[in-house]
């Protein structure tokens, strides 16, 4: 089930209102080796949220694996954090960590993506879903409602469509 206030504090991160941005920013050469999971703890002044991972080099486009990485993920050169900052100094600024050992993150909240996802990258919908599913829908552009007619002819019957906006 869907908690209305976290919802809400979906829409607050990516609104401009409080100047919070998202960001790629480049891994620091010292972080390489280090963690995904790990390395969330070290920006005191981001929220790290993804990853956009290198492969020889050269980035590639994010994948469900890669957008969100188990929290073992090992960083590479070349791979970019994905966070929500004020600004871009804030987004670069990050601290060695000076606490213990940090408990380690499953990923268990993110294993679902798979439920929704086919192999070849594409949503599930229509008679490719298995059953209703639950969708939120941040913001309210100006063709939100010709976007959600759209919705209703792919999605399965019973789904339930959350929009979190300040606008009716």
């Amino acid at each position: 089930a869907l908690v209305p206030p976290v919802g809400f504090v979906y829409v607050d991160i990516v609104s401009l209102k409080h100047g919070n941005d998202m960001y790629l920013q480049p891994v620091p050469p010292r972080l390489v080796g280090m963690t995904f999971a790990s390395a969330c703890h070290l920006f005191p002044e981001a929220v790290v949220c993804g990853l956009r991972t290198a492969k020889h080099g050269e980035t590639v486009a994010p994948t469900k694996e890669s957008l969100i990485p188990d929290g073992s993920y090992v960083l590479q050169d070349g791979d970019q954090l994905v966070m929500f900052a004020r600004n871009a100094m804030a987004a670069e600024r990050w601290h060695p960590s000076t606490t213990a050992a940090l408990p380690q993150w499953s990923g268990e909240s993110c294993r679902r993506v798979d439920d929704i996802m086919t192999t070849e990258e594409q949503l599930k919908l229509g008679p490719t879903v298995d059953g209703p599913i639950v969708v939120l829908v941040v913001g309210w552009p100006a063709d939100c409602p010709n976007f959600l007619q759209y919705m209703d002819t792919y999605l399965a019957s019973g789904s339930t469509v959350h929009v979190l906006s300040p606008f009716p």
